[in-house]
């Protein structure tokens, strides 16, 4: 990928990139993927939330409503109090950019990174080693070596990101893959046991927990613990026999919390849990969806999980045609209610509020009226 001018994608890099999403390079995207750009709700007071018309992308889609958010609620500098829900135009536009921008410089290590755009025409053609996708045949790719370039270019071309049916959320996944760098994001994957062969995206078309690293974090990690774990005695050690698993770097941005946790599959690390603002991505159902808070003085009180005072979340899911603002209200469960037992499954749970005590262990979680989702 070149520098200075626009550089058609080759078709051995198109290959390894579609190696690295499904682990078959003849294998596509779904038309749920090549026609999801980045825009809007437009009821009243839901214009923070970006629209997902049908199922596959909600990864992508998620990560991306993460950084919005994080920029509308929080972007330094920002008018305090609730213009959030309504922006304009103009702050869609800018929040948009900001994370694609943020995105996409941080897969490079904040150091260089690269844009894909399409062309109209195509400049690959069908081969045994390329089948056209619609999209990849036409991809061109800018390499930027600051962050103001990039800035720069993201706006000179943010139509192609944010155009309700184009190619918005396949262009920011390429952008990412090769900003990391094809062999990196390899490099980044556990190895699969006994054969398994790690992918960006999930047999169903999502994506997996390493294509939510690769957006939130910057490294295609398969785990959401902190740092890497390594499984093996001290013999392993000597054998070289040892199995490392690869979790997040460093603390996020914006934060991961899993439905996956609460039925203690695996445990979410400090670095996802208490991300620099308090904005997450869900992984409940197998489905991404998010939730945040304006309260970031209750999100430093409560840091190490223990509640001592109310305060509210949002939630906000972009495929689930959502038409009122949902605010849970956490309290801190002071007279000591008896929480349903989760394993009951007459108990009628909803998932949201068993991921919400992951966080904020033991809490109330009151839905102020909305109907629980279940």
């Amino acid at each position: 990928v070149g520098g200075g001018s626009t550089v058609g994608i080759t078709a051995e890099e198109a290959g390894e990139m579609r190696d690295l999403c499904f682990g078959d390079k003849k294998r596509v995207f779904t038309d749920a993927w090549k026609k999801q750009g980045f825009f809007f709700c437009e009821d009243e007071n839901l214009k923070y939330g970006l629209i997902q018309p049908e199922g596959g992308p909600c990864g992508v889609i998620a990560s991306m409503n993460a950084f919005v958010l994080r920029e509308l609620v929080h972007a330094r500098g920002r008018r305090r109090g609730r213009e959030w829900e309504n922006p304009s135009a103009n702050e869609q536009r800018s929040a948009v950019m900001a994370a694609l921008a943020t995105i996409i410089w941080t897969a490079g290590g904040e150091e260089s990174c690269v844009v894909c755009l399409p062309r109209t025409s195509a400049h690959l053609h069908r081969s045994t080693a390329f089948s056209p996708d619609g999209i990849t045949e036409r991809v061109h790719c800018m390499r930027l070596t600051s962050k103001s370039d990039l800035d720069a270019f993201i706006a000179e071309n943010i139509s192609n990101f944010t155009t309700p049916a184009g190619n918005g959320a396949v262009l920011l996944l390429y952008s990412a893959i090769l900003s990391r760098g094809i062999d990196k994001v390899r490099g980044d994957m556990d190895k699969g046991f006994a054969g398994e062969k790690r992918t960006l995206l999930d047999r169903h078309g999502y994506l997996a927990q390493e294509g939510v690293n690769l957006m939130l974090v910057g490294r295609a990690t398969s785990n959401v613990h902190d740092g890497v774990k390594i499984l093996g005695d001290d013999t392993d050690a000597q054998s070289g026999d040892v199995v490392k698993l690869g979790g997040v770097p460093h603390q996020g941005q914006v934060g991961f919390l899993t439905l996956h946790e609460a039925y203690k599959y695996f445990e979410v690390g400090v670095h996802y849990k208490m991300p620099q603002d308090p904005v997450w991505v869900i992984y409940s159902e197998s489905h991404y969806s998010v939730m945040f808070s304006e309260d970031v003085e209750a999100f430093e009180a409560t840091r190490d999980g223990k509640v001592d005072r109310s305060f509210d979340l949002y939630y906000w899911d972009s495929l689930a045609n959502q038409d009122e603002v949902i605010k849970l209200t956490v309290t801190p469960n002071t007279q000591n209610e008896e929480l349903p037992d989760i394993d009951d499954e007459k108990a009628l749970i909803p998932p949201l509020d068993l991921v919400v005590r992951t966080k904020w262990h033991g809490c109330l979680v009151d839905w102020n009226g909305s109907e629980p989702i279940l």
